[in-house]
């Protein structure tokens, strides 16, 4: 596989030739220091080798397996090293632009290199530059920041997100250990890592004509149990492809619920500013998936896709007044006193666009044109939508 930083067999990291094609033993880094934990991995450094770090994907391989496992890995990677660098090479009428490049080029420094495997822990190991400055969660217990900080945050968060999507890769995991910010770097570098847990599409799936993967993604956002989901929101990527599975809208509600995490500095998350009891929307996702999982078993993809819809009708009924009162709620709240905003005009009306579209999208990831709650938009808004409302309120 390409590798940007190609290792000599006593690296301490990993024994073994560059593209990771046979077993190796057990890493040194494990004596090193544990990282972090994510949906995807638990991440792992040595401090004889700065700069990088050893991403100990979950759970165990049989030797036996390794190297299927192995290529799996490396073609992942490659599949998405690919992707972004066409985008940052291109040179016609479509080539992106110096900040999209830019931001390409940042996630490209994060895709894994090399893919190892211990026998002894019976492990897949990759291997990974360390993203620059520090996760959102270490970030977050930082001071908060004045406003102009958290959007100038938020808006490079979004932005990453809008690069992906020209990959045509779906990133799911975007919780605060898997969003690294340098608060250091003058433009406020933000870092997107786990592309290895992404899916990505296959070519003509973006325009509809092809409802499947190139290669099915391994995270779909970390415990979902923990998450606030929506009731739509896909759990298993095995039957659910990227169409008819919602992953399009499922990225979307990442990306607004990863916006609002940021501007209020992790004191909110959807739904967050509502005072009544909303507790039958946030629990909807766990009954669709309880309801799912104890109906008839259903043998075929259509079966299962035919249960999940009646699943979520099923709740539609319940849950629609609650938008209602929900929407109503919202109206007229006053942001600043959640300590979101500047006071100014733009601000309140772009939280009330975003809190209207987070209600209603707790049940529908699109909507008719009865409910004009964000402009012409009728679905779940895309990350172009948020990263255009934000840059004028970067610099207002």
């Amino acid at each position: 596989m390409n590798s940007a930083s190609r290792r000599s067999n006593n690296d301490p990291f990993l024994t073994g030739n560059s593209n990771g094609s046979r077993a190796t033993d057990r890493p040194q880094s494990l004596a090193g220091g544990r990282r972090a934990s994510g949906g995807f991995g638990t991440a792992w450094f040595n401090p004889d080798t700065p700069g990088y770090i050893l991403n100990r994907l979950h759970g165990t391989v049989p030797r036996v397996d390794s190297l299927r496992r192995k290529a799996e890995c490396a073609g992942h990677a490659l599949a998405i090293i690919t992707r972004l660098t066409e985008i940052i090479d291109r040179d016609d009428l479509k080539k992106p632009s110096r900040f999209v490049k830019a931001m390409c080029k940042t996630l490209l420094d994060t895709v894994t290199t090399h893919v190892g495997y211990d026998q002894g822990s019976q492990g897949i190991f990759l291997y990974q530059k360390l993203a620059s400055g520090k996760s959102l969660d270490e970030t977050f217990l930082d001071e908060e920041p004045d406003w102009a900080e958290r959007v100038a945050i938020a808006k490079n968060f979004v932005s990453a997100m809008v690069a992906l999507r020209r990959c045509n890769v779906v990133h799911l995991d975007c919780r605060p250990v898997n969003v690294f910010v340098d608060r250091n770097d003058p433009h406020t570098k933000v870092t997107l890592i786990d592309l290895d847990g992404c899916g990505v599409l296959n070519e003509k799936a973006s325009a509809g004509a092809n409802d499947s993967w190139s290669v099915q993604p391994g995270t779909l956002g970390g415990d979902l149990s923990q998450e606030v989901r929506p009731i739509w929101f896909p759990f298993d990527a095995t039957w659910q492809s990227p169409n008819s599975g919602n992953f399009k809208y499922a990225e979307r509600w990442s990306v607004l619920n990863g916006t609002w995490r940021i501007l209020s500095w992790s004191r909110m998350t959807a739904l967050g500013w509502l005072n009544g009891d909303y507790s039958p929307l946030l629990d909807g996702f766990t009954r669709v998936r309880e309801m799912w999982a104890s109906g008839v078993p259903a043998e075929t993809v259509q079966d299962k896709h035919r249960l999940w819809a009646d699943c979520q009708r099923a709740l539609h009924s319940e849950l629609a007044p609650l938008i209602g009162e929900g929407l109503r709620e919202t109206h007229g709240t006053l942001w600043d006193e959640f300590g979101l905003g500047d006071g100014s005009a733009e601000a309140d009306e772009f939280f009330e666009s975003l809190a209207a579209a987070t209600v209603v999208g707790m049940v529908f990831p699109k909507w008719g044109a009865d409910w004009n709650i964000i402009g012409s938009h009728q679905e779940i808004p895309p990350a172009k939508w948020i990263q255009d409302q934000l840059i004028p309120l970067q610099f207002s």
